[in-house]
């Protein structure tokens, strides 16, 4: 019920309709299942259809993102299996009956514990990667981070590492950087500093160069802007007067680099995770 009510009212799918189409026809087809469980297992709990009501008016109105905070609408819609889920009673059952129920249930959270260690333990490489390359990068300096472009159908995407996407349509690796202030103490944009979420703020003249949301592309870099529309990435503007180095996310997945703007970069290390470059200065006639 839960798998089936979350794949039913992902961001991914419900956005492919016009809002109209949404309305009338998602929240027509979840009630109903909501009332066939309902009926299936005994009933559900008092309030449970206004509350599925309500989360799910939520769920169509809320935008992907607002106050620095991103996929609303997709926290809405776990809420809401969550909700349907505790607002089901069973009927009685035999001590058998639910022995049959038991059993497969902790052979699932097993596997899901064993499959969570399993994805840590092979994140660590890619963590390790990392920080081998962030090594260079000496305390006080200003690191602007870009990624590939995220396409899910994209080969890299699809052969990425455990620990990098999130069921294969979510990337979850943009935070990797914040290891920059923790092991060099060094400066990047992304310093969970949103005035509406976080108790830190960014002081001059750094606060001109901070930013949140996703890591723009490398692409981005030529273009001087953010060329995604959900975030503006004012940082941009001037990057090569502003930061020290520019270190690339999922590598493999950006193309050729090491002739990435050789008038303004010199690539210091490279692995297939990521590629990390000096900015130049006037001055700067160092090899490419």
């Amino acid at each position: 019920m839960v798998g089936d009510l979350e794949g039913l009212l992902s961001g991914r799918n419900i956005r492919r309709l016009p809002a109209v189409a949404r309305i009338s026809g998602r929240s027509r087809v979840f009630l109903r299942r909501i009332r066939l469980v309902g009926d299936a297992t005994g009933h559900t709990g008092p309030g449970i259809a206004l509350a599925a009501r309500a989360l799910l008016a939520a769920y169509i109105c809320l935008p992907f993102s607002a106050g620095g905070a991103t996929y609303l609408d997709s926290r809405v819609s776990l809420m809401l299996a969550l909700v349907v889920a505790a607002g089901l009673q069973p009927p009685a059952m035999s001590m058998w009956q639910l022995g049959s129920i038991a059993a497969p249930l902790a052979a699932a959270l097993i596997a899901e514990v064993i499959s969570i260690g399993t994805v840590w333990h092979d994140h660590e490489a890619v963590v390790a990667d990392l920080r081998a390359s962030v090594a260079a990068v000496p305390p006080g300096s200003k690191v602007l981070t870009v990624s590939a472009p995220f396409d899910p159908a994209a080969p890299y995407w699809q052969a990425a590492p455990p620990g990098l996407t999130a069921f294969g349509i979510f990337r979850i690796d943009s935070h990797l950087p914040a290891l920059l202030a923790i092991d060099r103490r060094a400066f990047w944009p992304f310093l969970f500093s949103d005035p509406s979420q976080h108790p830190i703020a960014v002081r001059p003249p750094y606060d001109v160069i901070s930013g949140d949301g996703e890591p723009p592309t490398v692409q981005s870099l030529v273009a001087g802007r953010s060329l995604d529309p959900h975030w503006s990435a004012a940082y941009l503007r001037d990057w090569p007067e502003n930061f020290d180095f520019v270190l690339v996310l999922d590598a493999d997945g950006a193309g050729e680099l090491s002739h990435l703007l050789p008038d303004r970069l010199r690539l210091l290390n490279r692995s297939h995770f990521t590629a990390l470059f000096a900015v130049r200065k006037p001055g700067d006639f160092g090899p490419p």
